[in-house]
C-alpha cells in the first residue's frame, strides 16, 4: 500500500457523528496536578506517572486505571530532573540529574548515591531497569550501552558488560523489553537488544525505509516518529515516513527483522495506540482514529475513520464537547475547558493505551468500543 493522501479524504465531522465512535476516553481523567511540579514522567516498567517537585516525587499507579487513585510520595534532594524511573522491585528511585550523572535514592533508608559517566566525553541519553538475570540496570549513552548490577548495600553500580555503539537516540518499552538504538546520518540504522528474564537477545542491525523529499535531501528520522508495539504477543516497530505519508511496520524475530507492509497516513501529526490487540492510528490534525488489525492478511482498516469521543461529561458540558446525552450521565459539576478538549497541543500518547495532557496534568485511558466498531465497518 503506497501513495500520498490528502487529509481532506478524512473530513469527518465530530458534530455529525451523533456521538458514535469506536474509540473513546472516559471522564473523569486522572488529575496529576501538584503545586510546584517540574513536569510529568512516565515509568512504564512500574506503570507509574511521576510528578516531581524540588524535594518530593509524587507517583500515581496507572494500571489498573483508576482516575481517583491517590498518589504516593517520596522525599528526594533538590537538583535538576531529566528522567525518573523506579526499580522493578520499587525499592530504589533513579533520577537522571544531568547528561553525566544519575542519582539513586533508597526509599526505605533514605540513603542515596550517584553514578557518573566515565569518561566525561560520553553523554547519558537515558536508562531503564530490567528483570534480566545478567543486569539490573541499563545505561544508554551516545557511545553505547553499559549493563550494570545494582548493589544497594554498598551504594554502587557494578559494571557487568559494555556494548560499544554510536547512538543518536534510543527507544525502549518495558512491555517488549526491547531497546532500539538509532545511528547513521539519517538516524535510520538500528541495533536492537531485548533484555528479558531469559537473557539478552541481540537483533541483527537493520535500516528503516525513508523516502527522499522533492529537493532530494535526506530526511532525518526523529525518535517521536518510531514506536515499539506489542500486538498478539508479537513485537512490532512502527515508523512514520513523513515524505511518503506512510506508516511502515516491521516485525521482530529472534534472528531477523522483517518489514510487514505500509499503511497510509493522512495527517502531519500521527500518534499510535494499541487496545485489545487492535492498532489505533490517531490522525491528530484530522481529529479522527483509524483502526487496523495488522495480524490479518489485509492492510485495509477494520472500520471507518471516526473522531475520538469523550464520554461521561456532565450534561452542562455535553454540547461543548459534542457528546450525546446518553454519554453525559455523570452527576459532577461543570468541568474546565481543558478537560473537554480532544487532541490538545500538549497531548502525548504512551503505548499501549494512555494519553497525557502534559500542560493540564491530565491522564486519559483510551478505550475501544467493539460494538460501535462493528457498526461502522
Amino acid at each position: 500500500m503506497s501513495g500520498k493522501a490528502s487529509s481532506s479524504q478524512l473530513s469527518v465531522s465530530s458534530s455529525g457523528s451523533g456521538g458514535l465512535s469506536h474509540v473513546y476516553i472516559q471522564h473523569p481523567p486522572l488529575r496529576c496536578n501538584v503545586p510546584r511540579s517540574r513536569g510529568l514522567f512516565y515509568d512504564d516498567g512500574n506503570k507509574l506517572l511521576c510528578s516531581p517537585t524540588s524535594d518530593q516525587v509524587f507517583s500515581w499507579k496507572t494500571a489498573p486505571f483508576d482516575p481517583l487513585v491517590a498518589p504516593t510520595s517520596d522525599l528526594i534532594s533538590e537538583g535538576p530532573i531529566l528522567s525518573i524511573r523506579y526499580s522493578l522491585d520499587a525499592k530504589i528511585i533513579a533520577i537522571q540529574r544531568t547528561s553525566q550523572e544519575i542519582q539513586f535514592f533508597h526509599r526505605e533508608t533514605g540513603q542515596n548515591f550517584c553514578h557518573k559517566c566515565n569518561p566525561e566525553s560520553e553523554s547519558i541519553l537515558g536508562f531503564f531497569w530490567t528483570d534480566c538475570p545478567l543486569c539490573h540496570f541499563v545505561l544508554v549513552k551516545n557511545s553505547g550501552l553499559d549493563l550494570l548490577a545494582c548493589d544497594a548495600e554498598s551504594k554502587s553500580l557494578q559494571l557487568v558488560k559494555t556494548r560499544k555503539l554510536n547512538v543518536s537516540w534510543y527507544l525502549y518499552t518495558h512491555e517488549s523489553r526491547m531497546v532500539l538504538l538509532a545511528s547513521g546520518m539519517q538516524c535510520n540504522t538500528f541495533s536492537g537488544f531485548q533484555f528479558s528474564s531469559a537473557g539478552i537477545v541481540c537483533l541483527p542491525k537493520f535500516e528503516m525505509i525513508m523516502a527522499k523529499s522533492e529537493a532530494n535531501s535526506k530526511p532525518v528520522l526523529a525518535a517521536e516518529d518510531v514506536y515499539i508495539a506489542t500486538i498478539y504477543g508479537r513485537i512490532y516497530c512502527l515508523q512514520i515516513d513523513r515524505v511518503a505519508m506512510l506508516l511502515h511496520s516491521y516485525r521482530f524475530y529472534q534472528d531477523a527483522v522483517v518489514q510487514q507492509g505500509s499503511l497510509p497516513i493522512y495527517s502531519s501529526q500521527i500518534a499510535v495506540s494499541v487496545v485489545d490487540n487492535v492498532l489505533l492510528i490517531h490522525q491528530v490534525d484530522a481529529k479522527v482514529v483509524i483502526l487496523y488489525d495488522i495480524f490479518a492478511n489485509s492492510l485495509a482498516p477494520i472500520s471507518a475513520p471516526l473522531p475520538l469521543l469523550l464520554r461521561g461529561l456532565p450534561r452542562s458540558n455535553s454540547f461543548t464537547s459534542r457528546s450525546t446525552a446518553k454519554d453525559s450521565e455523570s452527576p459532577e459539576a461543570n468541568i474546565s475547558d481543558s478537560e473537554s478538549k480532544i487532541y490538545g497541543d500538549d497531548w502525548t500518547f504512551m503505548i499501549p493505551d494512555l494519553a497525557c495532557d502534559v500542560s493540564n496534568k491530565l491522564l486519559w485511558k483510551i478505550n475501544l468500543d467493539l460494538e460501535a466498531s462493528n457498526f461502522c465497518m
